[in-house]
């Protein structure tokens, strides 16, 4: 298995935090959502897999290309 890193694609504030780690993920599901101008936008998973980590939490402003969670698949 790799740990793959997933970045934002835009900067924006988190909204929700959906999974967390251990969680087992299927390929699209929506891990965090950010809002950026008053739009919600999800952030999935490349591929089916697990959460190793969550960097970011509801509440935190990201910028583009951070961190914002670690998945092996």
């Amino acid at each position: 298995m790799a740990a793959r890193n997933i970045k934002s694609m835009i900067a924006g504030t988190v909204l929700q935090v959906h999974k967390r780690p251990g969680d087992a993920v299927a390929a699209r599901d929506a891990v965090v959502t950010l809002e950026c101008m008053k739009m919600e936008i999800p952030i999935p998973t490349p591929a089916a897999g697990r959460i190793v980590s969550i960097e970011v939490a509801e509440g935190d402003s990201v910028d583009k290309d951070q961190l914002v969670f670690v998945i092996e698949t």
